[in-house]
């Protein structure tokens, strides 16, 4: 028997996750990921490790449009595409890599965020900020009067560089917004 879920009013609650994709390259993959948030009424979620570059989250985009990306790609690996900036589009920065270059993404990060919640002015995204290295992104989202800081992190493997990057750019993050909600 299927689960059964209660019918909530709109704007009385924002449900999140945090969902590890272990990438999204798989043709599959991104409309069975929709249909399991829509299953559990997520409003946002929070996704490392999306091993993403424009072209990817471009794909991505047109098979699940009723939600919004903001992504941060890796463009400091050897053949990586520029993305600029994670509020811009996938589609309007999708780039091939070189004749003869095979490039595989790697680290990525991305938020997504339910479409209609931004089309109706419930969450208003703001100060979006992806790293070049494709492991943090972190944005300001406004709902019913609350201030949010969203991050979705991919920690590096080795114990000390977590502790560097705990302390070099996550602990700098508590400091920025001091009364906002964490979602991490």
């Amino acid at each position: 028997m299927p689960p059964q879920h209660r019918r909530r009013k709109q704007g009385t609650s924002l449900n999140w996750a945090v969902q590890n994709p272990r990438g999204l390259g798989a043709q599959h993959k991104p409309k069975a990921l929709a249909d399991a948030w829509a299953d559990q009424r997520l409003d946002i979620v929070l996704l490392p490790e999306t091993k993403s570059d424009g072209a990817l989250a471009a794909r991505l985009e047109r098979q699940v449009p009723q939600w919004r990306f903001f992504w941060a790609h890796n463009t400091q690996s050897p053949g990586a595409t520029a993305v600029a900036a994670a509020s811009v589009p996938a589609a309007a920065v999708a780039q091939a890599p070189a004749a003869g270059v095979r490039h595989r993404p790697s680290a990525g990060v991305a938020i997504a965020i339910r479409a209609s919640l931004l089309q109706s002015g419930s969450v208003t995204a703001s100060q979006v900020q992806p790293s070049p290295d494709g492991r943090l992104l972190t944005m300001r989202v406004k709902w019913a009067g609350h201030d949010i800081q969203l991050a979705a992190i991919y920690m590096p493997n080795d114990h000390a560089q977590q502790k560097r990057f705990i302390r070099d750019r996550l602990g700098p993050l508590c400091q920025q917004q001091p009364n906002a909600v964490r979602l991490w």
